[in-house]
Parts: structure tokens; C-alpha cells; sequence
């Protein structure tokens, strides 16, 4: 299905950012955001959890729903925790392939446009943001769960201080707080590589900006 309006999809991403589609890319973001936390929400309490907050967050400026889903971290069951942090990227990933499939078959101009708006912000969204661990988000928690090395992100910024202190200005009392040499290796790695993510997601965002407006 996709494969045969590929061409029409990647057109209409010309227009993706074009004013009088704003208020489409706002609306499916808000919604899919809502529904995201409604699925961390519904899963934690599914395990025994408790859900004691919810309400709005501003996020560059924009209005986010979220949910405090954090009474999940007490869980003993790492695959529970595991699969609260994935939830709302499995209930936007789901209504992207159902919002595919309204996209492919309506004729209305409205309700293409709003499907198309919630593809892009559910697939794409998800995939480079949420589920990317390199970023501080859902994946980040689940790699740091998983690997059981808690403050993964800001131990990495130590190891790369360190290397940098160490060798680079010959600081001799520096000392690395890894384990051993293999952790070393992989903290400095992961802190490179988000690093190195980071700087590619500003640029990629600068050139879609600047090819819409200018």
C-alpha cells in the first residue's frame, strides 16, 4: 500500500511546514503526545502502579500532555518497567499504520492532510526522537534499564572530561570512574555518538527549515 503512493507521500512533505499547515502538524502532535501518556499511564496501572499526575508541560513553547508513570521504576520485573517506557511508542507507532491507511484511501482533503500530518509526527517522531537512546527520552530509559548503568548520559560526559583532561591537557590527577576498560570504551562511545546525533538533528532540522522559508 505504501509502496504504491510512495511518490505522492514524500511530495506532500514539501508542504509539511507551510503555514496553513501548522495548525494540522499542531493538532496531531498534541493528540498522538496525549495518547502516547494515556499508554505509559494504562500499562503501568495494568502492573500495579499508581498514576498520580497528569497534566500539561511546555516544550518549546508548545503545550504537551503528560503523565507522572514514575511509580514504574519501583517495579521489580525489569521487562515491566521496560515495557511501560515503550508504551506510548507502541500506541503512536499503531495509529501510524492506521493513519497510513486512512491517508492512502480517503478522498477528503481535510482528513488526508491530518492523516499525513499524524504519519510523519508518529513514525518519524518516534524513530528519531522517542525511541532513539542516543536522546533523553523513552529508549534512553529503556537502554539504561536494560544495561543496568543508571545516569548513563551524564557518565558518559564524565568519561569524555576525563579523556579530555587526561590526554588532551596532560591533567595526570585525572581519574575515569569507570569500571574497567571495556566501560570506559562504551561510555565514551555512546557520549561521542549522542554527541555526534545531536549535531546531525540540528542540522537536519536547520535544512528543512531553510528549504521551507527561505
Amino acid at each position: 500500500m505504501f509502496i504504491d503512493h510512495f511518490g505522492e507521500f514524500t511530495a506532500q512533505r514539501q508542504g509539511l511546514l507551510a503555514p496553513e499547515n501548522l495548525i494540522w502538524l499542531f493538532v496531531a502532535t498534541v493528540g498522538l503526545k496525549a495518547l502516547h501518556e494515556v499508554g505509559h499511564g494504562v500499562v503501568c496501572r495494568a502492573f500495579g502502579g499508581g498514576v498520580h499526575k497528569i497534566g500539561i508541560m511546555f516544550l518549546i513553547f508548545m503545550p504537551l500532555p503528560y503523565v507522572d508513570a514514575s511509580s514504574s521504576w519501583s517495579f521489580t520485573s525489569k521487562w515491566r518497567r521496560v515495557a511501560v517506557a515503550f508504551a506510548g511508542m507502541m500506541v503512536e507507532l499503531a495509529i501510524a499504520v492506521g493513519a497510513l491507511w486512512l491517508w492512502a484511501n480517503t478522498g477528503d482533503a481535510a482528513t488526508k492532510t491530518l492523516a499525513y500530518n499524524v504519519v510523519v509526527v508518529a513514525s518519524v517522531g518516534t524513530l528519531l526522537f522517542n525511541m532513539n537512546p542516543l536522546l533523553k527520552f523513552d529508549g534512553y530509559y529503556i537502554l539504561c534499564d536494560w544495561l543496568a548503568v543508571p545516569n548513563l548520559q551524564q557518565r558518559a560526559q564524565s568519561q569524555l572530561i576525563h579523556i579530555g583532561e587526561r590526554y588532551v591537557f596532560g591533567v595526570k590527577s585525572s581519574e575515569t570512574k569507570a569500571a574497567g576498560f571495556g566501560e570506559a570504551t562504551f561510555l565514551a562511545t555512546y557520549g561521542i555518538a549522542a554527541f555526534c546525533y545531536r549535531i546531525f538533528l540540528m542540522a537536519s532540522i536547520a535544512l528543512l527549515v531553510s528549504e521551507q522559508y527561505f
